[in-house]
């Protein structure tokens, strides 16, 4: 919740079929929001920037399908930095990270995948969040602090699957 805002940008989404196995497929957003007044966040910062707002998002992807029963693909994706306080004094780091995956179909409704996430195992937060909070023996009035949500590390999905 806080005062009005106004946020105007961009989406860009482009697919291009290389080859008839080979689709590539990208997409990148910038946007601008902003609250029309100073807006007082709670941790005594005062400003205009939308906090958790990215300034940058996107993605490239390459899929591969049409080789018979294999199909899959591999992805980056990407956010951009973005303010955590509304004087944009404190800052969300953003983060890459690259997902694959591989299918393979056998027939009969049956199908089988294995997926990669965070193949390189990229150590960063995917969301960071700044506000105030209070632990034990913290003042009474708490405490501005960055709070994250870590990025996933490398794991692996398998997943088998009949359609009826």
């Amino acid at each position: 919740a806080g005062p009005a805002s106004r946020r105007y940008g961009y989406e860009l989404n482009i697919t291009y079929q290389a080859l008839r196995w080979l689709e590539i497929y990208g997409t990148i957003s910038q946007d601008h929001a902003r609250f029309r007044t100073p807006f007082e966040d709670g941790t005594g910062h005062i400003g205009v920037y939308l906090p958790n707002a990215p300034f940058a998002t996107g993605s490239l992807a390459a899929y591969i399908n049409n080789l018979g029963q294999w199909s899959g693909g591999l992805q980056l994706r990407y956010l951009g930095a973005y303010p955590l306080s509304s004087d944009d004094a404190v800052q969300g780091s953003g983060y890459h990270e690259w997902n694959g995956d591989v299918r393979y179909a056998f027939g009969s409704g049956w199908k089988a995948a294995v997926g990669v996430f965070n193949l390189l195992n990229t150590k960063a937060n995917a969301m960071e969040y700044w506000y105030v909070d209070r632990l034990p023996r913290e003042p009474a009035a708490g405490t501005s602090d960055v709070h994250v949500h870590p990025l996933e590390p490398l794991s692996i999905r398998v997943t088998l699957a009949k359609s009826f």
